[in-house]
């Protein structure tokens, strides 16, 4: 994997190929299981939340197209630029956005991804703001919400800080990438009762960042 043509084709064929046309089932061969994720401020994913994001990127988005325009190898990590455009299948609304990406590989395998969004490129600086909002929300998977409010019931149990179910929900979405907005619409509340909520939880249990409140609810 450090020679640059093989970096190069992985890269090219990740993006260009397994993305675009929503491959779910070739991610292994790409991915180790568990591999970290880093995206803007600190936020983390992993490799169900990947999954994820390549099934919405195949059901909501037409004529998508991922064009690597530069890879770099450096010891163990691969360094990529990636150019995306789509329209939205419901509204034929055009996106495009830069993707400046970090690759840690071993074994042939990603094992550590970051996803640099504000790099200060002043062309896509807008852009890369509206792709963010159309693509944070992720398809809701009842049974993973379902274990994830058992999880934060069992921590909270003895604790002297008690969640309500309102506050469980928006803790789920939360920490699965939903914007204030996004979540208000999936709770029918409005986004400013969503931003009271989490700022009354960070308070509580004195969070300050979605990774500090995530350690504490399910500390490793």
């Amino acid at each position: 994997m450090q020679d640059r043509a093989d970096a190069t084709q992985f890269v090219k064929e990740l993006l260009e190929v397994v993305f675009p046309k929503g491959q779910v089932e070739r991610l292994g061969e790409f991915y180790e299981k568990e591999v970290v994720g880093h995206y803007g401020d600190n936020e983390l994913f992993n490799f169900d939340d990947i999954k994820q994001r390549v099934a919405a990127i195949k059901k909501d988005a037409k004529n998508i197209q991922f064009v690597v325009e530069n890879v770099v190898v450096i010891d163990n990590l691969i360094l990529f630029i990636c150019r995306q455009h789509w329209t939205n299948k419901k509204d034929s609304k055009f996106f495009e956005q830069m993707v400046y990406g970090v690759y840690r590989v071993k074994n042939k395998k990603i094992v550590e991804l970051w996803i640099l969004l504000n790099t200060p490129t002043l062309d896509y600086k807008e852009i890369n703001t509206n792709f963010s909002d159309f693509m944070s929300p992720f398809e809701i998977n009842q049974k993973a919400k379902q274990d994830f409010v058992k999880q934060l019931a069992t921590f909270i149990k003895n604790n002297k800080h008690k969640l309500s179910a309102r506050e469980q929900e928006c803790l789920y979405y939360y920490f699965n990438g939903f914007s204030s907005k996004e979540t208000a619409q999936e709770m029918k509340i409005s986004p400013r009762t969503v931003e009271v909520y989490l700022a009354e939880i960070k308070q509580r249990y004195e969070c300050s960042t979605k990774r500090q409140l995530r350690q504490h609810f399910f500390p490793t």
